[in-house]
């Protein structure tokens, strides 16, 4: 595959940006997300998977471009699948993204409660290494699955934006770091 085959576009909300970067062929297949706190920062995290082309969001890529922008200023959405390049994935990776992209706005769930899903109660570990790979972060929400004592875990993008597009979702930590229990104190206040 060509480098300059790589195309992508940002999108900015209040305190967050997303940069898309798709490949350009018959049809236009989105290949990574990358999140940051400017646009700036996530185009320098795109530069390092490829050397990318800045162009306008093809058509097909114009329902999901108004989506982030509608997510990243805070507004509840729910994203397609279908435009994504999940075939770069494991058989495994795949499974575990279709069932977290089933967590809803405002949701969280636990590594534990992903693997249940997928059929392996046992592969916990194995679910967070497949978050990590996740290509599409905010399309596939991993950022709502924590640890099952209500720790964050873990984000390819950093704690602190995992920390961030929870806090958009309405999310907050407890004094001892753990979301979970400091949400389920709130769920009333909803």
């Amino acid at each position: 595959m060509k480098h300059n085959s790589f195309f992508s576009f940002g999108v900015k909300g209040k305190t967050l940006a997303a940069v898309v970067v798709w490949h350009q062929a018959k049809l236009p297949l989105l290949q990574r997300i990358f999140l940051g706190r400017s646009l700036k920062e996530a185009f320098s995290q795109a530069e390092k998977f490829s050397p990318l082309l800045q162009a306008r969001a093809p058509f097909q890529f114009k329902e999901l471009k108004n989506k982030l922008k509608a997510y990243l200023s805070g507004q509840p959405v729910s994203f397609s699948l279908d435009y994504l390049f999940l075939q770069q994935s494991s058989i495994f990776q795949q499974s575990v993204y279709q069932k977290t992209a089933g967590l809803t706005w405002g949701t969280v769930a636990t590594y534990k409660e992903i693997a249940c899903l997928i059929g392996k109660p046992f592969a916990s570990q194995a679910v967070g290494q497949a978050l990590a790979r996740n290509p599409f972060p905010i399309v596939i929400p991993c950022h709502r699955v924590i640890k099952s004592n209500g720790l964050l875990g873990g984000f390819s993008a950093g704690l602190s934006l995992k920390e961030a597009l929870l806090s958009l979702e309405g999310w907050g930590k407890n004094p001892a770091g753990s979301i979970i229990e400091y949400c389920k104190s709130r769920k009333g206040e909803r």
